[in-house]
């Protein structure tokens, strides 16, 4: 089950709130815990768009074209 929050991220929270299981302090650190792993891996898909998007406009810039000897 503690495995299940942090698959699915800052959706599974009302599930870990609603969990008997769990005590008030552990839900709270849990809660950091997975806003920060989801906020990690939203700043890297951010990264990864961005590089993406720059590597697509270098391929789409013109190529110098000149013939060397």
């Amino acid at each position: 089950m503690f495995l299940l929050f942090f698959v699915l991220g800052p959706f599974g929270l009302p599930l870990l709130w609603k969990s008997p299981g769990f005590s008030r302090g552990l839900k709270i650190v849990l809660t950091i815990a997975v806003m920060a792993y989801s906020a990690l891996l939203v700043g890297t898909v951010l990264i990864a768009v961005r590089t993406a998007m720059e590597q697509i406009c270098l391929v789409r810039a013109p190529m110098p074209v000149g013939i060397s000897s």
